[in-house]
């Protein structure tokens, strides 16, 4: 069970792009390590546009990680944050991360916003399947 006492987000309605699917999957495993992992009781979430990326924060309250663990987790590629690290450097995009034991965790994932009026039209739209076929 996942129980967080606190949650504060903020997201910015401008920040939208080609990479959203992908920040939400990012977001939902970050989420869930806070209340799964970390005890945290606070956690702040934020979506903004930075000129040309969408950047998401994730930050928590709980009891963070000691610096060799998170070396030891990218290195073992485990499936949490090393697989958000590698998704998001595959799009171009990157993926950082601060931590002090006791201290919580912070996280910056950061991916290029694009063109979504031009993914759309290379997607399945363009092959004349309606986009909803209710």
């Amino acid at each position: 069970m996942i129980l967080l006492a606190t949650k504060v987000s903020t997201v910015d309605p401008t920040a939208t792009g080609t990479r959203d699917a992908l920040l939400l999957s990012v977001a939902r495993e970050l989420l869930t390590n806070a209340g799964r992992h970390a005890t945290a009781t606070r956690v702040k979430v934020a979506v903004r546009r930075e000129h040309e990326e969408i950047v998401l924060e994730v930050a928590d309250n709980g009891v963070g990680l000691p610096a060799d663990r998170v070396a030891e987790a990218f290195g073992e590629g485990r499936i949490g944050l090393a697989s958000c690290r590698e998704r998001m450097e595959a799009v171009g995009g990157s993926f950082s991360l601060s931590t002090t034991p006791g201290a919580g965790l912070h996280v910056e994932a950061r991916a290029p916003a694009g063109d979504p009026a031009r993914e759309q039209t290379a997607g399945i739209a363009s092959h004349g399947y309606p986009a909803d076929r209710g």
